[in-house]
């Protein structure tokens, strides 16, 4: 799904030409902030946007909790669950567009509906940062 003030949005070059969807971490906080440079010029972020955290084989995905704006390229924003300061620095990579988590599947929880067709499935499944 695109970002969520972007919804007509297929592509990062729709939200700004020659963005390939990604950002500088400029700093980590354990507070939840997360600072970002390399953004299309007022980027906006809403409350439930995802963003992809990437440094060598870690993987983290984070949940805006506070709408904000870039100011020029630059930005700030609050992230749930708190970020992992042992994982990532500020040479991690900020995957705004399509981010992806690493992922431990609890195998007691699967359910799916057999009716036929397709049909819906159900797990949990918890994020695993390395």
């Amino acid at each position: 799904n695109p970002p969520l003030a972007y919804p007509a949005a297929k592509t990062p070059d729709d939200i700004s030409s020659g963005w390939d969807g990604t950002a500088i971490v400029t700093s980590v906080g354990l507070s939840g902030e997360l600072g970002l440079d390399g953004l299309p010029p007022a980027y906006q972020f809403r409350v439930g946007d995802r963003i992809g955290l990437e440094e060598g084989e870690a993987r983290g995905y984070y949940e805006v909790v506070e709408d904000a704006a870039a100011a020029g390229t630059e930005a700030t924003v609050t992230v749930s669950p708190h970020l992992h300061a042992g994982i990532f620095t500020n040479a991690a990579v900020a995957r705004l567009w399509l981010p992806v988590a690493k992922l431990i599947l609890d195998w007691q929880s699967w359910s799916e509906e057999t009716i036929g067709g397709p049909s819906q499935i159900s797990f949990t499944a918890y994020q695993r940062g390395i």
